[in-house]
């Protein structure tokens, strides 16, 4: 029995670091998930993690983020973690068995972890460790999936001083296959743009089945990461230039040439994805309601229950200065010139847009009879 509730079931899984009970709370007659810190590395250090990381998860109310329900120590002085038990896959496993997702299925499973990526940075906390087994798809008993993000283990507060964090000085953290090219560095100062690379090479592994930078050892992988470019998923039979596009500027080198927050890097993907048709993404959320509209001002924990209002003949509408806020948005990104290898075909999507603009409600309700893809998460 720990903390007078939690009775111990049996071991759900383990790591370097720790490992995770099943345990039943016999105060609510629920079951949880309990991290402890194994014995063999149980320091003051570790100790700090774990606290950092049960805070750092507590502090993010966004459904694509697991819930942290308590912390505490045992009887033995171990610390544990208790949070909701998640019933599903980790993204790592779908990829194993998919081989590869289509894009527009990648991005309805990824967008949802973008928006809880920007909610965390919204708190200035960054992950530092995003990668496919720290990403769960939580399915419930109707079958229906929420991909959430596990294990802030390493998560950091960043702030101007070095306070939120319990690292040492110089310590390379995070997996190696998505480490951005700062925690390559052994920088320690890193902020949002490690997220957003590292959810970049997430996305690119996604939809070609293929890390973006590879080597025979980790010194040969630090050098890719360092120097040598992703090849384009368009050489790998995924997606397209745009799309591209999108995903190259998340993997610049440099923190400066990346895109600026999540939420910018999401709007993109979102605008992408409409065009591709997508409506919703993996949880039934409206992509337009979140992203696009004036619903996209709000923060980004607050996840729209509901699809956007629909007109007298069924059919979603937006309203004008959405349309305006729409329209705004792929200005911004024809400005950012984010689609410069696209040519000829960027012009056609700008002149896209234009016409948009003119036909107003005509043109949208025409988008919106587009067919809505499967709920399934699976490639297409």
């Amino acid at each position: 029995m720990i903390g007078g509730k939690y009775r111990l079931r049996y071991v759900l899984g383990e790591g370097g670091m720790g490992m995770v009970w099943l345990a039943h709370n016999d105060v609510l007659h629920i079951d949880v998930a309990i991290k402890f810190i194994r014995r063999e590395v149980n320091s003051t250090e570790a100790t700090l993690r774990l606290a950092q990381e049960a805070r750092a998860a507590a502090r993010i109310d966004h459904p694509s983020i697991v819930r942290v329900l308590d912390f505490g120590e045992s009887d033995h002085r171990d610390p544990y973690i208790v949070m909701e038990v998640l019933r599903g896959e980790q993204l790592v496993e779908a990829i194993e068995r998919r081989k590869r997702f289509a894009p527009t299925a990648a991005l309805r499973i990824l967008l949802p972890i973008a928006s809880a990526l920007a909610a965390a940075h919204d708190r200035r906390i960054v992950h530092r460790d995003l990668k496919p087994e720290n990403i769960f798809l939580v399915k419930n008993d109707r079958g229906d999936i929420t991909p959430k993000i596990v294990d802030f283990g390493i998560a950091k507060v960043w702030s101007e001083t070095a306070g939120g964090d319990v690292t040492m000085a110089g310590t390379v953290l995070g997996s190696p296959d998505y480490m951005s090219p700062e925690q390559a560095r052994g920088i320690t100062d890193v902020d949002g743009q490690t997220d957003v690379w590292a959810f970049s090479v997430v996305l690119y592994e996604t939809i070609t089945g293929q890390k973006p930078f590879q080597g025979g050892n980790y010194h040969d992988l630090v050098a890719a990461i360092l120097v040598k470019d992703a090849t384009p998923i368009t050489e790998l039979g995924a997606g397209d230039a745009t799309l591209w596009s999108i995903i190259a500027r998340g993997l610049a080198k440099e923190r400066s040439g990346r895109w600026r927050t999540m939420r910018d890097m999401g709007v993109a993907l979102a605008l992408w994805a409409t065009e591709q048709g997508v409506e919703e993404d993996v949880t039934g959320t409206s992509i337009a309601v979140h992203w696009l509209s004036e619903g996209g001002q709000r923060p980004l924990s607050e996840r729209p229950a509901t699809r956007a209002p629909r007109g007298s003949a069924g059919q979603e509408t937006l309203a004008s200065e959405d349309v305006a806020r729409l329209d705004a948005a792929r200005q911004d990104i024809a400005r950012q010139d984010i689609a410069r290898p696209t040519g000829g075909l960027w012009l056609v999507a700008v002149l896209a847009v234009a016409a948009i603009a003119v036909l107003g409600a005509l043109g949208l309700a025409l988008f919106s009879q587009r067919a809505v893809p499967a709920r399934d998460s699976g490639a297409e």
